[in-house]
């Protein structure tokens, strides 16, 4: 067996050395469980603006295809199950939404509308839409509704030429 007496062989000697017993070190070790917390956060849900639009002129005892499309404001997607009409309003003139709020400057009539019903001027069952939205505005809603004005038996001239605005509510 040769013997290493210079400086370099015993440093080459002694980093081999170390080389092997950290090679063995490295594989010993303890297991451990343990446990923490961690923390987060969740935004909240944020109404949506409904936008409905008739397609076509109403008449008594006929229908009227309404297009929908909705405004998420809110910071994530947001489930809408259902567009419900609550109630329509009528005026003379066009209605404008300043602010968001239906405004009616030509004169309201108050005679041609109403509650959402079959004895009322105007009906629409509710429109299941079972759908998953992302934020954004003017998003398109694909299952339309169906506006009727309904035939009353009675003369329903106050709503001639009438502009209309529906109620819609969402769940």
């Amino acid at each position: 067996m040769k013997s290493y007496k210079t400086k370099t062989g015993v440093a080459l000697l002694a980093a081999v050395a170390a080389l092997a017993i950290s090679a063995v070190a490295a594989v010993a070790y303890f297991t451990a469980t343990g446990a923490g917390n961690g923390q987060g956060s969740v935004g909240t849900s944020t109404a949506f603006v409904l936008h409905g639009t008739g397609a076509g002129t109403a008449y008594p005892g006929q229908s009227q295809t309404v297009n929908f499309t909705v405004d998420n404001n809110g910071g994530g997607n947001q489930y809408l199950a259902t567009i419900h009409l609550v109630s329509v309003q009528a005026c003379a003139t066009a209605w404008t939404y300043p602010s968001g709020t239906p405004t009616c400057s030509g004169g309201a009539i108050s005679t041609c509308g109403g509650a959402n019903g079959s004895s009322h001027d105007f009906q629409m069952a509710d429109v299941t839409v079972d759908n998953d939205f992302a934020p954004g505005t003017g998003e398109t809603v694909t299952p339309t509704g169906s506006l009727v004005m309904n035939d009353l038996s009675a003369s329903q001239n106050t709503c001639e030429n009438a502009y209309l605005n529906l109620n819609l509510t969402s769940s």
